[in-house]
């Protein structure tokens, strides 16, 4: 099978200045193939709205900042960019509309989540060579249903797109899951974990040789060091830096790397829960996430004839 050398990195939520520097690895570091895993979406809608004689700048809080100068508005959206934020421009009357239905506020920042996804798609294509490097994009459990359809006809063999599927790549079978278990937030790719369980074993069928595959596995498994975050408190969805720490992720992931034994796990969703772990002789990573500060964490993995071999944790 030879040498094979793969950069994993995810929970980028939105921000271009991470993807960019995603994008950059393959001019310093000889790579096979890039993951790019969920969650690729942000989370916020930020408005500027221009009035008569102002512009504002609004999220789901409210009146962010007002009297904005002109001329920084272009700069300003590029910041709002890099750190994951979807701007849309607006008048007053359209604002209070976004503001007050939740429902509008949701459909609008899914398009936008679209319109830069498939931005992204294109300049993957303008900066790396695809055909020496392929890229594989798959959704985390915050990342909005509608964006599969949306992207469909950008996807081929060289930018793919993985979700609850087994694909192949330089003779490597790649296992992907995005969905999470259940979680307070009601995200949009939650499973029961008996449903996480029956759809792994069921993927797992697919690879033919379980021992040296990769698992692109969004949630990291129970009880391991990839998955201690604060637990919100219990009349509220916020976190309470004063609240115990404990492990949140999935229960049948862990009996599926436990059961299965693949080559290595990658794994994201508690981006305060980043390090290295090992499930018997599967070696997982959760290379964390600091989007917002367009910070970009992620592993360069080194596999030689099908056997772990190496891996740098890279931060840029």
């Amino acid at each position: 099978m030879g040498r094979f050398r793969l950069f994993f990195a995810c929970d980028i939520h939105g921000s271009t200045l991470a993807y960019r520097r995603i994008l950059n690895v393959p001019k310093f570091h000889e790579v096979d193939l890039i993951i790019i895993s969920g969650d690729l979406c942000g989370k916020s809608l930020t408005r500027i709205v221009t009035g008569g004689t102002y512009i504002e700048v609004w999220d789901e809080r409210g009146l962010v900042e007002n009297d904005v100068n002109p001329a920084e508005v272009d700069q300003l959206s590029r910041n709002f960019e890099n750190n994951g934020r979807y701007i849309f421009r607006c008048d007053k009357d359209l604002n209070e509309k976004v503001q007050n239905d939740h429902e509008l506020c949701c459909t609008t920042r899914n398009n936008l989540a679209i319109e830069r996804l498939k931005f992204w798609l294109k300049l993957a294509r303008d900066k790396v060579d695809t055909k020496k490097v392929k890229i594989v994009f798959s959704p985390g459990n915050d990342d909005p249903k509608e964006i599969d359809a949306a992207i469909a006809s950008h996807i081929d063999d060289d930018i793919m797109w993985a979700y609850n599927s087994v694909i192949t790549v330089n003779k490597y079978d790649v296992l992907t899951v995005g969905d999470s278990n259940i979680t307070p937030f009601k995200t949009p790719r939650e499973k029961r974990e008996e449903d996480l369980q029956i759809l792994l074993d069921n993927l797992f069928q697919k690879v033919k040789n379980p021992k040296n595959s990769i698992c692109n596995i969004h949630c990291p498994p129970n009880t391991s060091k990839l998955d201690i975050a604060e637990v919100p408190s219990s009349d509220k969805l916020l976190f309470d830096r004063s609240v115990r720490r404990d492990h949140v992720g999935s229960t049948a992931v862990r009996k599926a790397l436990e059961k299965y034994q693949p080559m290595i796990g990658l794994h994201g969703h508690v981006h305060e829960s980043a390090g290295i772990d090992k499930i018997g002789r599967t070696v997982c990573f959760n290379p964390g996430s600091d989007y917002s500060s367009g910070t970009l964490t992620g592993f360069l993995i080194h596999i030689q004839d099908g056997n772990l071999e190496g891996y740098q944790w890279l931060t840029t």
